[in-house]
Order: C-alpha cells, then structure tokens, then sequence
C-alpha cells in the first residue's frame, strides 16, 4: 500500500482517478485507515482561515513532509468515525500558496485534487513534494501561535517533531539522484566534545549548509567567545557530511574531499577540570597551515620543498583547481593571537580563482570584522536548548539532575550558557553534595583552569596601551552595567580611549545592552571571576579598586590620613595670610606626591588639593579644575567654601563663561548642597555674565545680548529663589534684576532691536520659577522708548502694540508677581500706554 503513495509522492503527481489512490487510503468496510503513516495524514478540513492556529498547524505538517520524504494531506476524514465527506471548504490552492510563501518565505512544489467515493466520501488530497536537496529545509520566518521560528519540523513516523542534531542527514543530505555514492574522501578526526550526544545548534547547522550551497561564499566564520561550542558545531557538519554525505555538492558541484585541521594548542580535560596539551595539534604557522592541508588531501608533494612558502601556495592553488573541498579551519586565532600569519587572505583569493569551487569553514572567538557578512555568531545556551544539555550532561556524568531553580538561577548565570562550562560545573557534582556546591567550587580555585582556557589567551593577547585590562577591571569590580561617561568618570581617560579599549575586549569578554539612547557594558560572573584574579598583577590595580569603591559609595568613611592633612593645610593658609606660603607650598608638594590609593583617590583629598593649590596660586587652575570635576564626577560635593573659591578662580580665568556655567550645572544637579547655596551659585554666574555682558556692549553688541539675556533670566530665578528661602541676598539680587533689565533693554532700544526684549522676558518667564517685580520700572522705560521711537510709523507701531500687548496678556496671567501692588501698577500704567499709542494710529499722517 504505501509503495503506491511513494510513488505517487515521488513523481509529485496526483493520479487523475479515485480509484488509484483512496483504496490505498482506506479499510474494506469505507473508513479510513485510523493511523497516519510517515507520508500520509488526515485532516477534516481545507483551511477557512489563513491565519489562525488550525492553518498554522497544517503549515507546519507541509514543512514537516517537505523536509523529509513529502507526503499527502487528506481533508475531509472525520477523526472520530474515519468516514469521507466532511469537509465544507473548498481548497484555494493559489491563497494557501501565497499565505505559506508569507509566513515561510518558500513555495514548495504543491498539488490538490478533489475525489468523490460513493462508499468513502468525497475528500481533497494535498500532494506535499519533498524539497530539492541543496534547498534550505522549510521553517517559519515568525513565531505563529504555538509555533516557533526556530524549529525545523520532520515528520517522524507518524508525528511531527522539531528537528534534532540527529536529523542532519534527512535534512541536508539526502541525494536526488544516486543515494548510494560512496561519501567524501577524507579523514574523520576525534570529537572535540567531551559529552557524546550533541545538542541543539540546529540554526547554526542550518546556516552552514546554506552557505555551502552558494556559489559566491568560498568562506565563513564561526565565531563566539571560549567555551560556546563552535568547534563542536563544526565537527558535527563535516561529520555529518562524512558519513552521510554520498553525492553531496558544494555549489552545484560534488563535493570531492574533507579536511578538518586545528590550529588548537590546548584543551579542556572537563573530567580533571584542567589544560591539557592538544594532541590533535596540526599547524602552528602558515607553512604548516598549507602542509596539513595538503598531506590531508593526498596531494603528490615534493618532500625536499615542504618549507618552500611559494611551493605550498602554488600547491594549493592546483589542488584548489582540481578537487572540491569542503575544510574546517579550528581555533584559527591560536594563530591571530600569537601574531603568526594566518593565510586567510592568500586562501581566500585561492579559493575564488580555483576552476573547482571549494568552501572553508573557519571557527574562531575574536569577531571576524573582515568578512561579518558570511559570519555567524555562537552565542551561549539558553531555554529549550540549554535545558536539554543539561539533561544529556548529567546522564553522561551520572549524577542527578538539578532542580529547574538550580539549573536556571545559579547554574545558567554562573556558566554564562557556554557548554564546557555547564559541562565542567555538573561534573564537579560527582563529588559535591549537592549543586550549590558544586557551583561555590567551581566559583573558587576548582574552576580556575576553565576560566583560564576560556580567556587567558585573549587576556594576554590584549595590547597594554589599549587600556582594555583597566576597562575590564573596572566592570569586574563594579559588577553592574556601567555607562561609557561611568567608565569615563571612574579610569580619567578621554572617551576615544575607552571605545578602542571597548573595542579591544567586546567580543571575548563584553556584553552590551540599550537602555534609552545609552549603551552600557556588563561582564557575567564567569568572566568577572577570571578578570578579578588576572588583574592582581596589574599595576593600577588598587588605584583602579579605589575609585571604584568611591564611586560606588555615598559615604566616606573617616581617614586619619586625610585628617592630618586637613589640619596642616588650615595651619599653612592662616600663615599665607600672614604673608608666609612656605608651609602651604610644602604641604602641596606632599599632596602631589601622594601615592597611597586609599588618600589620594579620595575625593575629599581632591577637593583638599585643588583648595591648596588655588589657595597659594589662583593661575594654577588647570590642575585644580581637573580635581574638582574628578571629585564631583564621584558624586562627591565639595565645601561650600572650596567651590566659591573655584568659582572665583574660574571667573577670573579665560575659560569664564563656559566653566561657571558648568559648575552651575554640578551644583545643580548635585544632591548635597541646599537650595539656599545652588541659589548663591546662579546668582554669582549672573553678576559674572552681567559685567561681562556690559563690559562688551561697543565691542561685542551681539555677544552682550546673549550674556545679558542669560544673566537676565538666572537673575530672576535667584531672585524668586532668594524670596522664597528670606535670603539677606535679595534686596542685592533685586537691584542687578533691575540694572540687568536696564542695561539690556536699553542696548536693544539703541540698536532698534527693542522687539527683542518681548522674546526675552517670555522666555525668562517661562515655567513660572520668576518674580518680574524688580524689573517693571526698567521694562516700562524700554517699552516707553520703543513706542516713542516709532510713534510716527503707523505699521511698526501697530506691530510693537501687538508684541506688547501679547506681553501684558502673559504676564498678567502667570504665576510672576510677588507683590499684587506691582501688578495692579504695571497693569495700569501698560493700558495708560497702550490708550496713548493707540491713538496714536488714529492721527491723520501730514
């Protein structure tokens, strides 16, 4: 019976008549057969949606019989009683068509007849062709109800199930036209792996035996940090290829040989827990790259020019010109690492001159940014997959499974889901008492030599000027995501320095993530404990440990050290005053000098140095700022007599203007200082920007509008803030609103520019934190004057009257006056004006 389906399923034909395919179908008594079979299934109807759960379904069978042997769909069988005749839907095969090419991407080779039985029914078979072997098996291209995108369904018997590394073959390699051709050449190398059963990777699997059916890709990388399994994905395509791989093409062509070589110094003994020498060691240079693949290939060489590199290329490009290969590259960057040539690029421009196409697989940790196109990354385990290893790990070890709270909350985060490492920590369970244990072990000395085979050759590859240690160290002592401005603030180097540090170390030890606009950077537990333990020989180690501890901190613990020279500074600065600076330019020669960590990373002692050093000499303010904002970066709020004393420094200096206004910036937004001194800050960068502004008005006219109306506007905010706090400040504060207000106003009317002072004042006025009490005598003078300067101009005038009455309208609304008495005068004295130059417009031009 199903030699006839197969036949039918084979040619990809329905036949024309009932007769010749539902008695293969059914029982003597007019059922249906009550089982499904590997190349046949029943349903009881053509789908009437085409995109709920029951077409989604059927999507997944004709995947499922596509990617195996094809198969036939019958609709119309009711599943209780077998009997024909169900269906009510009439198939729409150009719809299905179109809605399977949506959700999958691919059209495979489908067809539908509709048979009538007197005695089974009538029924609508849907021949499903098997699909061409170098075509991609089908899948979802989204996730559709209870389907996965990552799956590639079979059909298993009877069933449809999910694909496994097991499946390979039916998957990949099954020959059109001869299945019995003898595989590849080539030799079958030991398993890099250390559990037996390989698990999951079915993406990554499927992803190189698309590659290498294309003909304009000779190479890819395989590329993941230590431990995530690439050399076992490798190992298990060209196994695969071996042993099932008769009448296989590379790029339309049959695959002629098989060559797996590794340039892999050392393993992983996970049984021992410990490095081992690799046995399986095959080349240590490029010379040694192209003898090992050329010996493996059975290529006729000439003994006496084995170390002849001119030789071996020309050798290469010959047997690249007569044999299709298919080569696995391992740990390539043993090489990269030790700055050996690796022969990339000589292999690469072999490999797409050859008459014969050939395809090299490399795997690699360090991110191929030289060819990311044909590169896959190999991230660790996580979900279905990782639960699945886990299983097969403990079975291998024999020890017992962890719980699902275990597995997921102490082994996953502690493993980073890197294989070797889950491998390593269960079987350290055969002689723990239980999984907690096994993890503190490994956590300690136990999982030291992991930690080392899976980073310590990048570690050490690391170039020292990079600064990528530092960095790495940094991430490791604060143990949470951290911001470039973080890093920036802790290490005091200059943003470009810690993205090529960044740059350096991402792909081995970093993981990134987006939080808002922001990137920031994290290292996992298994990567933390190896930087910690590795950067003990750093030179800036407790430096580096220091900042990071004050950063993390909001308090500072008492420092005897910084005590002492606390008090000889105050010493020292009462003798300056008694025109003695000896003792203060001793005493900052030792604060210079200060080497210990644990003093002269303390923020205090910063802000204590940069005090001393203004304190002796106000020009040596460079080295005192860079102090200060080390400090303040740190979260730390200097004294509030230290910060005037840089605020007076930096008035005085050439850089004025921008680093007040920073200052203003940290006061601001620091938590430490009462509203009353961030209050006192604004007000001195306005007095600074008033004389400043003033200073400039015949020199700068335009560059003095700007410092006024700056200086305008933080004026009328201390001025608010001044009342609201009773501050001794205010009636000072109220006088350079109202000098500030004239000088500007004035200005603007002389340059008949007074349309602008209307901009300025909403501006100011804006989010209701002002008082204009002190600026209406000089804001009604400016408006008196414009009105009167174009009095005689009927459109100007009628225009300003708009401006000014917008004006009134605002802040006569706003929540801007202290005192009513203000109000109610500017409110009558505005219409006294408006009353006047209204009539104005009314008077008869001459």
């Amino acid at each position: 019976m199903s030699e006839g389906l197969h036949d039918f399923v084979r040619m990809g034909e329905l036949p024309l008549q009932a007769e010749q395919i539902l008695p293969l179908l059914s029982n003597e008594d007019g059922t249906y057969l009550d089982q499904e079979g590997t190349i046949w299934d029943f349903k009881e109807s053509w789908p009437f949606s085409y995109s709920d759960a029951y077409f989604a379904g059927i999507c997944r069978l004709v995947c499922a019989f596509a990617n195996t042997e094809g198969g036939l769909i019958i609709f119309g069988v009711n599943d209780k009683n077998r009997k024909g005749g169900l269906t009510k839907v009439r198939p729409n095969l150009d719809r299905f068509e179109q809605a399977f090419k949506d959700l999958t991407g691919d059209r495979p080779h489908l067809q539908v007849k509709h048979y009538e039985s007197g005695k089974l029914g009538a029924v609508d078979i849907l021949l499903v062709g098997r699909k061409d072997a170098s075509a991609r098996p089908l899948r979802f291209q989204r996730d559709l109800h209870n389907y996965s995108k990552e799956a590639i369904y079979i059909r298993n018997g009877s069933e449809v199930r999910a694909a496994t590394s097991n499946d390979v073959a039916t998957l990949y390699l099954r020959a059109d036209h001869d299945e019995n051709l003898e595989p590849p050449k080539g030799q079958l190398p030991p398993s890099p792996a250390t559990v037996r059963e390989f698990v999951g990777r079915m993406d990554a699997v499927d992803r190189i035996f698309h590659w290498l059916t294309l003909p304009d890709e000779p190479r890819a990388f395989l590329y993941g940090k230590g431990g995530s399994g690439k050399s076992t994905i490798a190992y298990q395509v060209y196994k695969s290829i071996k042993i099932s791989g008769g009448g296989y093409k590379v790029a339309g062509v049959p695959l002629d040989r098989l060559i797996f070589i590794s340039a892999k110094a050392r393993f992983l003994d996970v049984e021992k827990q410990e490095s081992a020498t690799f046995v399986g060691l095959d080349f240590q240079n490029e010379c040694e790259l192209y003898q090992a693949i050329l010996v493996l290939a059975d290529f006729d060489l000439d003994n006496k020019r084995l170390n002849e590199l001119d030789y071996l290329r020309n050798s290469i490009r010959e047997l690249f010109d007569t044999t299709s290969c298919f080569i696995v590259i391992d740990d390539i960057d043993t090489l990269s690492t030790a700055h050996e040539e690796t022969g990339m690029d000589f292999l690469f421009g072999a490999l797409w001159r050859a008459r014969k196409p050939s395809k090299v697989l490399y795997t690699l940790r360090n991110r191929p940014t030289q060819s990311l196109s044909s590169s896959l990354e190999i991230p660790g385990m996580k979900g279905a997959e990782f639960e699945t290893f886990v299983s097969v790990c403990a079975r291998q070890f024999g020890v017992q499974e962890p719980g699902a709270a275990t597995r997921d909350t102490m082994i996953l985060p502690t493993s980073e889901g890197r294989p070797l490492v889950i491998e390593s920590i269960i079987a350290l369970r055969r002689t723990t008492g239980n999984y907690p244990d096994a993890v503190r072990l490994f956590e300690s000395e136990a999982g030291n030599d992991v930690r080392d085979y899976v980073f310590k050759r990048e570690w050490d590859a690391l170039d020292k000027t990079d600064r990528g240690r530092e960095i790495l160290t940094i991430l490791a002592l604060y143990d949470k995501p951290i911001s470039v401005e973080d890093i920036a603030t802790i290490s005091r180097l200059d943003a470009s320095k810690i993205r090529d540090a960044l740059a350096s170390v991402q792909e081995i030890f970093l993981t990134s993530e987006v939080a808002g606009e922001e990137t920031i950077y994290s290292i996992g537990p298994l990567t933390g404990r190896f930087v910690l333990a590795s950067a003990l020989n750093l030179n800036l180690y407790e430096t580096i440990k220091t900042r990071v501890q004050n950063f993390k901190n909001t308090f500072y613990a008492d420092s005897p050290s910084l005590n002492r020279f606390v008090q000889r500074f105050h010493r020292a600065a009462a003798a300056q005053l008694n025109g003695e600076d000896r003792y203060l330019r001793l005493l900052l020669d030792e604060l210079d000098r200060e080497k210990n960590p644990q003093v002269a990373e303390d923020p205090r002692f910063l802000c204590l140095r940069a005090t001393a050093r203004l304190t002796l000499d106000r020009r040596d303010l460079s080295r005192a700022r860079l102090d200060f904002q080390s400090a303040m970066d740190f979260r730390h709020c200097p004294e509030a007599d230290q910060l005037m004393l840089w605020l007076r420094a930096e008035k005085a200096g050439d850089s004025g203007d921008k680093m007040t206004q920073e200052i203003l910036h940290r006061v601001l937004a620091a938590k430490g200082y009462d509203i009353s001194f961030k209050t006192r800050v604004m007000f001195d960068r306005a007095c600074y920007l008033y004389i400043r502004g003033k200073s400039s008005i015949s020199t700068e006219p335009h560059g003095a509008v700007d410092l006024l109306k700056e200086s305008l506007a933080l004026h009328l905010q201390s001025y608010r803030s001044f009342s609201d706090i009773n501050s001794p400040l205010l009636s000072r504060s109220e006088e350079y609103c109202r000098n500030t207000c004239f000088t500007l106003g004035n200005h603007l009317n002389n340059s008949s520019d007074s349309d602008q002072m209307f901009s300025i004042l909403a501006q100011a006025t804006k989010g209701g934190r002002t008082f204009v009490d002190p600026v209406v005598e000089p804001l009604l003078s400016v408006i008196r004057e414009s009105l009167h300067r174009v009095s005689r101009q009927g459109d100007a005038l009628q225009r300003k009257i708009g401006r000014f009455e917008k004006m009134i309208s605002d802040l006569t609304q706003g929540d801007v006056w202290q005192d009513k008495r203000n109000r109610v005068y500017f409110e009558k004295t505005a219409a006294d004006l408006k009353s006047r130059y209204r009539g104005a417009l009314k008077v008869p031009k001459l």
